[in-house]
């Protein structure tokens, strides 16, 4: 068995052989997208931006940093669930589609918190909303989509770690309970909350149903919105 550990922060990822398919041993983490607009935009609130959309969806603009990526599914649930159809405007990652909301090209980003706060403090973008089901810690003042009238809204992207899917379900349970006691480490530590990530406890199970609702949810939500990968 080959392992991997992919940091992203702390992001943690397990790989297994190439070419074998992967068993689901625990998620670590999650961490909430922050919906950020224009800074000369008039809007203040996530209601004034849904409400300007629908009147004017030709001028409202979202920035997708990638094809079916965590922004993309968010940004499509947003749209589906505040009743708006948004022009999509497609980036090759992260950064040049927040040069383009500053700049004010296109009207707002949804993505990665971590990614996309330090132009919110420096007041080059403006944040709006965080998708999670409450406020992070690293920008209290910015309230969640549920506490902006979306009650039903959450999205978050995780972190996981699998195995080879030959691998004995007794030590897919014993690297499961050593994953779960690292990551209340880690928590405990602060390591987490520095990037504004919650820990996650839970068994394999737990995290294979996890999966397969995202996975659905995800694959919806791309179909609703007439999205073929090339």
């Amino acid at each position: 068995m080959t392992i991997r550990f992919i940091w992203a922060g702390v992001t943690i990822a397990c790989a297994a052989r190439r070419g074998s398919k992967a068993e689901p041993v625990a998620r670590v983490g999650e961490a909430p997208l922050m919906l950020v607009i224009a800074p000369q935009s008039e809007q203040q609130k996530l209601s004034d931006v849904l409400t300007a959309a629908r009147q004017q969806p030709e001028k409202w603009m979202a920035a997708i940093p990638a094809a079916g990526a965590p922004s993309h599914l968010a940004t499509l649930l947003l749209a589906k669930q505040g009743s708006v159809k948004f022009m999509y405007v497609p980036y090759k990652g992260t950064q040049p589609a927040l040069v383009d909301v500053a700049g004010g090209h296109v009207n707002l980003l949804l993505d990665s918190m971590i990614s996309v706060l330090p132009l919110a403090k420096s007041g080059k973008v403006k944040p709006i909303a965080i998708t999670s089901k409450k406020r992070s810690a690293l920008a209290p003042d910015v309230p969640t989509v549920q506490e902006s009238g979306m009650a039903k809204f959450s999205y978050v992207s995780w972190y996981g770690v699998w195995v080879p899917k030959d691998t004995p379900a007794e030590r897919i349970a014993f690297i499961n309970g050593a994953i779960n006691t690292a990551i209340g480490d880690l928590a405990k530590s602060g390591a987490f909350a520095s990037l504004g990530i919650e820990p996650v406890n839970e068994t394999p199970e737990q995290f294979r149903r996890y999966i397969a609702a995202d996975v659905t949810q995800g694959a919806e939500l791309l179909k609703s919105a007439g999205f073929k990968p090339e």
